[in-house]
Order: structure tokens, then C-alpha cells, then sequence
């Protein structure tokens, strides 16, 4: 059996919307919808089976439906309701469509930047030791494996030195004999003392030089 239905708007500028709920056979059943005026315009779609809901819409003013069957009445058959709908408002229908795709993108795409961001501030750590006065607190980033812990501590000034110089003996007596010294001199001999630098040069007791 073969069946045909030619839809068409009274208005030149809307176009055919069609929902088509269906319960053929999907061996020798089937209905197919034209964006045309007959068989031979592009083919909007072939339905076998069992379907519920289907909307088609066509690009102009008409549509051509074809059924074809085998004349069994096993199944219920189909039911198509058709319509007439304005072709700018279908232009903005597919645009808000579009539009909400895009949306529904960008917000999952902002929630995970922000998931991201939050991530990153849960690794800082903020440590706030018993600072002084115009101190500023510490802030450090924790490295994998690797802690590290920050204690608050004083200042310490760095120590202060004398210092000592101490001459060798052998040099001393060296210098000694250059100038001359005699039996009987001193036990120990001490230079200048200054505040920052104390020179010690020391002699054994009673030991008796000659000039060679």
C-alpha cells in the first residue's frame, strides 16, 4: 500500500512543523516525510517502528508525507498533527537553543575555574606567630613532602671579639738580639694596650741573650 499527503501554508512566509507518534511494522512499514513539494525534494526523515514525540520541521512552505505498508493490521498504524509556524520565529527558537548550549558551556567551564582557584587557596597557609611591633606576619606556601614550619624567635646581635695577637717566640728573640738586649732584662714584655687589640709577648724567665 502506498500513501501520500501533501501539506501546505496559507502563508508564503511560514513554514510546516509536524509531531508524528507512530507503531508500524520496521520490516515492511514505514513513513517518510519530504521538504518539498513531492518525492523527489530532500528527505526529512523515514520512520520505522515504534516512536512517540517526534517533531520535523520543514525550510519552506511545504511538506509531502509518503506511507508505505504491507496491509497488515498487526500494529496501530500512525498519527502526524501538523502546523503552520512563523519562519523568523523559528530562526530565534534554533538561536536560543544555540545560545543556551552555549551558556550551559560557559557556566560549567566558570564553576570548574572556580573550583580551581578555591583548590589553590586551600594550599596557603597563612602563619601568624607572636610578631612585634612593625612586624609583618609570615606567609609560605608548603612544598609536597617537604613541611616546613616557621617559629618566631628574637634577635640576637652578633657577638663581639678581642683581638689577641700573639707573636712567635722565636721571632721575638730574634728581634731582641737585633736591638741589643742584655743579660738581666725582663721576665715579659707588654705593648700598648688599646680597647680593641691587646698584644702579649711573653719571654721565658731569666734567659740570657748574646749578640753573635
Amino acid at each position: 500500500m502506498f500513501q501520500s499527503w501533501s501539506i501546505e501554508t496559507e502563508d508564503s512566509l511560514n513554514v510546516v512543523e509536524v509531531m508524528i507518534d507512530t507503531d508500524i511494522e520496521t520490516c515492511c512499514d514505514s513513513l517518510e516525510l519530504f521538504d518539498g513539494p513531492n518525492s523527489e525534494a530532500d528527505s526529512l526523515g523515514i520512520f520505522r517502528g515504534t516512536y512517540s514525540g517526534n517533531k520535523v520541521t520543514s525550510s519552506g512552505r511545504q511538506m509531502y508525507v509518503v506511507f508505505r505498508s504491507d496491509s497488515s493490521v498487526q500494529r496501530r498504524g500512525f498519527r502526524l498533527a501538523y502546523k503552520q509556524v512563523d519562519e523568523k520565529k523559528v530562526i530565534w527558537m534554533i538561536v536560543g537553543i544555540v545560545l543556551a548550549v552555549l551558556i550551559t558551556i560557559l557556566s560549567v567551564c566558570l564553576i570548574l575555574f572556580l573550583c580551581g582557584v578555591c583548590k589553590s587557596k586551600d594550599q596557603v597557609a597563612s602563619i601568624r606567630p607572636n610578631y612585634g611591633q612593625h612586624q609583618q606576619p609570615v606567609w609560605m606556601i608548603p612544598r609536597p613532602q617537604n613541611h616546613v614550619q616557621v617559629v618566631p624567635g628574637q634577635f640576637v646581635p652578633p657577638p663581639t671579639y678581642q683581638d689577641v695577637t700573639y707573636q712567635n717566640q722565636q721571632a721575638m728573640d730574634m728581634q731582641d738580639m737585633d736591638r741589643g738586649v742584655r743579660p738581666g732584662t725582663a721576665d715579659m714584655a707588654m705593648s700598648n694596650v688599646s680597647r680593641d687589640n691587646i698584644m702579649v709577648n711573653s719571654l721565658p724567665p731569666r734567659q740570657h741573650y748574646e749578640r753573635t
